[in-house]
């Protein structure tokens, strides 16, 4: 949604300035969606650690939890620090962005190195415990 609204690389590099209400307004609104996602991934960490009897790999899934959530801890941390910003400097406060690694393609990018991909070991984790057979149960 942040390319979608006009929130790319390429606006980044230059800075977004007053003149660009409206990419500001999707980067305000994302931002706030992101700062869920990572409440809700701090959220299942802290589950994991209390329920880590159920997996096999419970430190290696926790790491990738708190790896995803630091990621995107530092996007938000990047957005409090300069929000107030936005309306008062043209651009200045986004030309070296964290968030440009989110908004650059995907297949190179921070994010999926940062996020994606920590997404994807902890899901096969979790799958494997899914499907692995019960030993010793009855039937």
């Amino acid at each position: 949604m942040l390319r979608v609204g006009g929130v790319t690389p390429e606006r980044l590099a230059g800075g977004l300035g007053l003149k660009d209400s409206d990419a500001i307004k999707t980067y305000r609104r994302e931002l706030e969606a992101i700062n869920e996602a990572q409440l809700d991934l701090e959220k299942i960490w802290h589950e994991l650690e209390c329920f880590r009897y159920i997996f096999s790999s419970p430190i290696d899934l926790i790491r990738k939890m708190k790896m995803m959530s630091g990621y995107l801890r530092r996007i938000l941390d990047e957005y409090e620090e300069n929000c107030d910003l936005l309306f008062t400097i043209e651009g200045s406060c986004l030309q070296h962005s964290k968030l440009s690694g989110l908004v650059a393609s995907t297949k190179d990018s921070e994010f999926k190195e940062k996020f994606c991909d920590r997404y994807s070991e902890a899901a096969e984790l979790i799958s494997k415990d899914i499907l692995r057979p019960i030993v010793g149960g009855g039937g």
